[in-house]
């Protein structure tokens, strides 16, 4: 291994740390057409809120001189399953840099009270994939990510009756009820705080039919760009038009944020959500493929 390589962590992002981690990441992309999920405006505004509780390591760096060279990162996402997700500039591969940076981050997890890890890898990442596959991971699921522009989206109407609201911190349990729902597991509960997460530019909705509550969704504002989280119906009130509603309700509000783009994530078996999505002027950016690693060797 290059000796010149230093290594250093740390329990947050800062501006400067976070300009460098998009720099590495635009030279990545334009070598080869490969995505990223790292998260880096939600984690830096995380690590601003709370500078003074950060303990757990989370951000993993390698820098040849002055130059940051790769970079491993970790969201948890409130007390969920780890996901991991990182790059090296393609200068410096195939010289042992991510494989120091994932040993290092195994032994912070080692660590933790939960050892599970989602191991993320856009698909037409052949040397991601392999690489995931050598540690022992097993598939967990595919994400389409897609996106739309909203000069350009597909107008239609919401059902007459149906409207959204911004979530207040009386809604908490609703919201994690919701999540549950959806998402979750029972024996995991990740308490909601709709106030901070407004700070960190993540703005919680209630979905209501005639005053009453049907569904959800999240959105998150990132310069221009906004994206659409946790979108759900409550199962008695499926098929009755209210998932399209929700969407279109919700790009409505993502352009009163000033953005011109939505994008958003569904899983690749979700097929009636795909059909919606592609239906209302969503295309589909890239593939990610999620591998779950329960423990590090």
């Amino acid at each position: 291994m290059n000796n010149l390589y230093q290594y250093t962590k740390k329990e947050g992002l800062n501006d400067a740390i976070c300009d460098e981690i998009k720099e590495l990441e635009r030279i990545c992309m334009s070598y080869e057409p490969i995505a990223f999920k790292l998260e880096l405006d939600y984690k830096l505004a995380y690590a601003k809120e709370h500078s003074n509780e950060l303990k757990d390591m989370n951000e993993f760096l390698c820098y040849e001189a002055s130059k940051l060279v790769g970079y491993i990162g970790i969201c948890a996402f409130g007390g969920g399953e780890l996901e991991i997700n990182g790059m090296v500039h393609p200068e410096h591969r195939r010289k042992g840099v991510f494989s120091h940076l994932f040993n290092e981050l195994c032994e912070e997890v080692k660590s933790r009270s939960s050892h599970t890890m989602l191991l993320l890898s856009d698909r037409r990442s052949e040397a991601g994939i392999a690489f995931i596959k050598k540690q022992g991971a097993t598939y967990f699921n595919t994400e389409y990510e897609m996106s739309c522009d909203l000069k350009n989206r597909k107008k239609m109407l919401p059902v007459e009756g149906f409207s959204l609201r911004r979530a207040v911190k009386s809604d908490a349990m609703e919201i994690q009820s919701q999540n549950t729902l959806y998402f979750g597991d029972e024996d995991i509960v990740i308490e909601i705080d709709v106030e901070e997460e407004e700070r960190l530019g993540s703005y919680m909705y209630l979905a209501e039919y005639q005053g009453e509550v049907v569904g959800k969704v999240n959105l998150q504002v990132s310069g221009n760009s906004g994206g659409l989280y946790g979108l759900g119906i409550k199962p008695a009130f499926r098929g009755k038009g209210f998932g399209k509603s929700l969407l279109v309700t919700a790009m409505e509000e993502i352009e009163k944020f000033g953005c011109d783009r939505a994008f958003l994530q569904v899983s690749a078996t979700n097929d009636t959500a795909l059909g919606l999505y592609l239906d209302s002027g969503f295309i589909q950016q890239y593939v990610m493929d999620y591998y779950r690693l329960s423990t590090c060797e």
